[in-house]
């Protein structure tokens, strides 16, 4: 066995330009394949590092209003109390408060020893949390930390920040609230999660009268809740047995409390941790959450990505298989048996797998940063093929580099092996199967495997265009208000910002290069809320549910979004402050009403607070272009100042950001300042589909470079043999241009029909993705078009470059022998 390989190394050495060849298509294929299978692998593996996650459950909301449905991540504050104080089946129950996942910059500010030190994602937790969630602690009792009022959890990460090395039980913590004192520390867990939060702080913190109307209100959505349930629980029938009880509580609830919701109901749904991720349809779901169609996709890609290496090195194996079947007629006469033959292809193609196989995993390493950044994930090589899973697919790459050396190994092997040596010395195209009028021959099949190749090539290429095309459609689209020098600066996490808020934005609004500030609780890209609504002073008519927004002074001029009818919400008049609303021309349809009737029209909330219309604004798109402009509320509340609001000048974003932060600093001492610009966070919203246009973008180059590595490869070899064609053909008066055409006819026809398969294929599987979009552009013949002229000139460059080698030479060079 040992000789086999000794001799498989000597002939690699020997014929340098195909083992490097074979070496990069393999090693690229192979580097695509495992990142796609780690980053799958990262993706489905979300929640599932929880000691009992089968168990584990997200409760979900779902209610209807009539001719509305509404699903929420969210549910009650005293659903959880409920479901274990009622079913022995839950065996432990907790909640989480909402953190706003839209605000990148939501922190809360903790002061220590006269120091103020940023705190990302601090909510309110209950006592029985970390008995849910087995998160490791290095200091405290996870049983114990969020019982007392004012008490404080952190993360390891937070904790280095504030203590250094010291210990950070018992410290005090204070905020512009109230002081917590440190109960425990907290390290991440090791797989991803899509809860996100670096400090909690205990319920019984909260005001007792908050507590009180919080645990009064059954649809009132304020929180996450969890559930830990038993093992033998058939979920699906536990949940319509939980909805029997819904119904009664929430009805007797609704009467008590004088409320109508129109025949509507309210449900809720046990949700399995580790399908959260892929959740979908969900009001104030995670950020995190990704679509599981783009993994199938991902996998389907990188199937064909391995599929195109492999076929590119049998085709490469093939284009030699003229000179390998000389080899082997001389072999067989002097009396080499099939079994010797077959190890010696077979130690050849095992070798250059290998060498391929490990350089690929050294090349991932080295690329692991600028990968993780590319989809903003944290994979690390090692732990992931040193997984319960990662071993698994370990073998199984091993298994595909055993099966890829034996196929492309034992191919040749067998089908030379099998053929008379006579023939074989003197032919030159090998026929591997005879039919009653058509032969397989091996140039047949390499031109059905180059097919093959160029078809995932070009529908990939198809497929990034078609995505390229969409993204710069959403991210240019007129959105109905202008988000361009517009400078988003988030209020200080102090409770008393709201009585300096006004002196602060009078100052800002004398910076040179500032054109206008206004504060507001709620901006587009960012999430919003939704309220219950029924038309006029009719208790018994129809309940709505709309999006509501709370703005400060000048919020549609700051915006340009037009008035279509009435007026725009006053500083002067009282009421504008306390009962006056603004809608959008959604809301007008959608509440039935008419542009003769909605101004002065009365809407009041199911608790009988009422508000009298006046003012209509026109439609803008204030959520992704994912979804179609929904029916909107504006409320002006100044007291609320969540959001300060910036309009500069035009290149003067320089200016505005230095005068911002003196202000703030002057204003705002030992705060630190966050802001984006608004035109950035709209941008934001459309990050899966730019990830995944790069991601195309990147594949797409792979599948490419490893097809023309192909076809350099193989026109190498092909030239090579029509070499005397190609000389006879000048000497009889051929031009060259002539015998260019006749070459590049061949490849190019493979190229056109390779494209005529694909564009079908990808127009098929792209229109799903397409209509994920409430607006999107038309599917084209243009972009198949310009796909497959893009890669007949890259094929054309690559046959040419091949070409000129023995078209520059004279024929006497190739016919001196004849």
């Amino acid at each position: 066995m040992l000789n086999f390989f000794k001799t498989s190394l000597r002939i690699l050495v020997k014929q340098k330009g195909y083992t490097l060849l074979n070496l990069l298509g393999l090693i690229t294929g192979l580097v695509a394949f495992v990142f796609i299978y780690l980053y799958i692998q990262n993706e489905i593996s979300y929640d599932r590092g929880w000691k009992n996650y089968r168990h584990l459950f997200r409760l979900t909301a779902e209610y209807s209003t009539g001719d509305s449905l509404n699903k929420l991540a969210l549910t009650s504050y005293p659903q959880a109390k409920i479901l274990k104080k009622t079913f022995p089946e839950v065996l432990q129950s907790t909640r989480l408060f909402f953190n706003d996942p839209s605000d990148n910059n939501a922190v809360s500010a903790v002061r220590y020893e006269g120091k103020y030190y940023d705190i990302p994602y601090m909510t309110f937790a209950d006592a029985q949390f970390f008995k849910v969630f087995d998160y490791t602690f290095t200091e405290g009792n996870p049983d114990s930390c969020l019982v007392k009022p004012n008490s404080l959890v952190i993360s390891e990460a937070i904790k280095k920040q504030i203590f250094g090395s010291a210990p950070a039980l018992g410290k005090k913590l204070q905020t512009s609230v109230r002081t917590y004192t440190v109960t425990g520390v907290f390290k991440k867990p090791s797989t991803p999660s899509h809860l996100r939060f670096n400090a909690l702080i205990s319920f019984s913190s909260l005001d007792k009268t908050e507590l009180a109307t919080l645990d009064s209100s059954l649809l009132f959505s304020t929180c996450y809740t969890y559930v830990r349930l038993a093992k033998n629980v058939n979920v699906k029938s536990f949940d319509t047995h939980v909805n029997k009880m819904m119904d009664t509580l929430v009805g007797d609830y609704i009467k008590k409390e004088k409320i109508e919701i129109g025949g509507g109901y309210y449900h809720v749904h046990f949700q399995p941790i580790y399908k959260i991720h892929f959740s979908k349809g969900l009001y104030f779901d995670s950020h995190t959450n990704n679509q599981i169609y783009y993994l199938y996709l991902f996998g389907i890609i990188a199937f064909f990505i391995l599929l195109t290496a492999s076929i590119n090195y049998i085709n490469l194996t093939t284009a030699r298989a003229i000179k390998k079947a000389r080899e082997t007629g001389v072999r067989k006469v002097i009396g080499a048996n099939r079994k010797q033959m077959l190890m010696q292809y077979i130690s050849e193609s095992l070798l250059l797998i290998f060498i391929a196989f490990f350089v690929a995993l050294s090349v991932i390493e080295l690329l692991l940063p600028k990968l993780n950044e590319l989809v903003q994930q944290h994979i690390v090589l090692i732990n992931s093929l040193t997984s319960g899973s990662g071993v698994i697919f370990g073998l199984i790459l091993i298994l595909i580099v055993f099966l890829l050396s034996l196929l492309s190994g034992s191919f040749p092997a067998l089908v030379l092996y099998s053929l008379d040596p006579a023939a074989v010395l003197r032919g030159n195209n090998i026929v591997l199967a005879n039919g009653k009028r058509r032969q397989l021959t091996t140039a047949k099949l390499r031109k059905v495997l180059v097919v093959f190749q160029y078809l995932v090539a070009i529908g990939m290429i198809i497929a990034t265009v078609i995505i390229s095309n969409q993204v710069h459609y959403v991210k240019n689209i007129n959105l109905g208000f202008n988000q361009n020098q517009l400078l988003v600066v988030n209020s200080p996490p102090d409770t008393s910002f709201a009585r300096r808020e006004a002196s602060f934005v009078a100052t800002l609004k004398q910076g040179p290069s500032i054109k206008m500030v206004t504060s507001a609780a709620n901006l587009p890209g960012y999430l919003t809320g939704r309220i219950l609504f029924r038309v006029g002073n009719n208790s018994k008519s129809e309940v709505y549910t709309m999006n509501s927004y709370i703005v400060g002074k000048d919020y549609f001029k700051m915006l340009e979004i037009p008035i279509v009818k009435g007026r725009t919400f006053s500083q002067t008049m009282h009421d504008d402050s306390t009962e006056n609303l603004i809608i959008n021309e959604a809301a007008v349809k959608y509440l039935r009403l008419n542009d003769s009737n909605a101004i002065g029209a009365t809407i009041q909330t199911p608790t009988g607070e009422k508000g009298k219309i006046i003012g209509i604004v026109k439609n803008f798109n204030f959520s992704s272009l994912h979804q179609a402009i929904e029916p909107l509320v504006f409320m002006y509340r100044p007291q609320f100042p969540r959001y300060i609001l910036i309009r500069y000048k035009e290149n003067e974003k320089a200016q505005t950001l230095d005068y911002v932060m003196k202000t703030w600093d002057k204003f705002n001492p030992g705060y630190n300042i966050y802001y984006t610009s608004l035109k950035q966070k709209i941008d934001d919203l459309y990050g899966p589909d730019q990830r995944m246009l790069s991601l195309f973008i990147y594949f797409s180059l792979i599948v490419l470079f490893i097809s023309l590595l192909g076809l350099y490869g193989l026109s190498a070899y092909l030239i090579e043999q029509r070499s005397k064609e190609i000389s006879i053909r000048k000497v009889l008066g051929g031009s060259n241009n002539q015998i260019l055409i006749l070459l590049l006819k061949e490849y190019l026809a493979l190229v056109v029909l390779a494209g005529a398969l694909a564009s079908p294929i990808v127009y098929f599987l792209i229109k799903n993705w397409l209509e994920s979009f409430a607006y999107h552009i038309n599917l084209s013949i243009f972009y198949s078009i310009l796909s497959i002229l893009f890669v007949c000139l890259i094929s054309a460059l690559t046959v040419l470059i091949q070409s000129n080698r023995i078209l520059g030479k004279s024929p006497s060079e190739y016919l001196k022998y004849e």
